[in-house]
């Protein structure tokens, strides 16, 4: 996994400090033991390294995913992330984009 300086860094010395591993990842079996069937899409702000995005076609079942964050460069990664990670990447649909969205008075 690729990680730039400008994002967030997964806590893998203490999982309970992981966002992911001790939040997500369980909210997200819940999820989909209480609706009983897959999602069909799933979106991640802030993504990070692209865990969050992977967790969510594991555990929920997307085959859509769109995810975004504030730099290129940390989009960039976590595109790469998520493509070398993916079991069956022809069947997953990844949208993303880097930003921040223009705001108007």
């Amino acid at each position: 996994m690729a990680v730039t300086d400008h994002a967030y860094l997964p806590k893998t010395e203490d999982i309970t400090s992981d966002w992911v591993a001790y939040i997500a990842a369980p909210a997200f079996k819940l999820i989909r033991e209480n609706l009983g069937h897959d999602v069909e899409a799933f979106a991640s702000i802030g993504t990070g390294s692209g865990i969050d995005v992977l967790t969510g076609i594991e555990l929920l079942g997307a085959k859509r995913v769109g995810f975004t964050d504030l730099q290129k460069s940390v989009v960039t990664a976590a595109a790469e992330n998520i493509k070398k990670n993916l079991k069956n990447a022809d069947s997953i649909e990844l949208e993303f984009g880097a930003g921040r969205p223009s705001t108007t008075s």
